[in-house]
């Protein structure tokens, strides 16, 4: 019996043999995948192409994305940081720390020290998709494939199998969403844009 020959002839069985290949089943392991819409921002799944992000809640009636561009961020044009001079009022904070006075230590520090704030990303808006009459949805799944970076939304509402293909596109910039339904004439929905900042338009 050649040990090393049945095993290379199994081994070459197994890779010819119809059914999943090993890269196919290593695919599906890089998936996220729910049976009920996300109840809040922790639980939305994000996509993303390095500039724009949304978190996609993948909603029956009511899809939600949260979205964001790295160009919108709480700064203002020709600001730095502060110049600092931690030297003064060193002497008053080492005291603080040594009286367990942490609070009053901190707040000097915050104060005094802090400088000018980190610029921070702010939300851009939030996107709706509304679809009337989408109700006792069964078969439901969200998933988001981490390998090709696209999310995906699959229901079954009154008899119609309904889809959603969410992306964000590196080369065009865009983030691309793709409706479908298994019936023609099915797909009726309404879109909504909100935003906390005062300058955009709905």
């Amino acid at each position: 019996m050649n040990t090393r020959r049945d095993f290379l002839l199994t081994a070459a069985l197994a890779s010819a043999a119809p059914g999943r290949t090993r890269a196919a089943e290593a695919d599906t392991a890089l998936e996220l995948w729910y049976r009920q819409p996300a109840p809040d921002w922790n639980e939305a799944l994000p996509i993303g192409n390095g500039r724009l992000g949304a978190m996609v809640f993948g909603g029956i009636e009511s899809e939600h994305l949260q979205l964001n561009d790295n160009t919108l961020y709480s700064e203002e044009p020709g600001r730095r940081d502060l110049d600092l001079d931690v030297t003064k009022g060193f002497d008053n904070v080492v005291r603080m720390l040594r009286s367990r006075q942490y609070t009053e230590a901190g707040e000097f520090i915050t104060k005094n020290w802090g400088g000018r704030g980190q610029p921070c990303y702010q939300p851009l808006g939030d996107l709706y998709i509304e679809f009337p009459g989408h109700t006792g949805a069964s078969e439901y799944r969200r998933e988001l494939d981490l390998a090709t970076a696209v999310s995906h939304v699959r229901y079954v509402s009154g008899g119609v199998g309904y889809t959603r293909e969410i992306f964000a596109s590196y080369p065009d910039q865009v983030i691309v969403i793709r409706l479908g339904a298994s019936q023609p004439g099915r797909l009726t929905f309404r879109a909504l844009l909100r935003s906390i900042h005062p300058t955009a338009k709905a």
